[in-house]
């Protein structure tokens, strides 16, 4: 009786392991908000980068 138990218990977790998305790992598309917030953030590293680099070329 206890094998019994023991294989209907193993059986049952293996089958509810598989359960869930199949198939090829993904990245989901940006939403219309998050590709706007990562072009300010571009945008905002670029200016950085430029007056870091007016900055350098003025103390030369």
């Amino acid at each position: 009786m206890h094998k019994g138990l023991l294989v209907s218990l193993v059986v049952s977790v293996l089958v509810l392991a598989g359960c869930g998305q199949s198939g090829g790992l993904y990245m989901p598309e940006a939403t219309p908000q998050q590709k706007e917030q990562q072009q300010t953030q571009t945008q905002t590293q670029q200016e950085s980068q430029q007056q870091q680099s007016q900055e350098q070329q003025v103390q030369l």
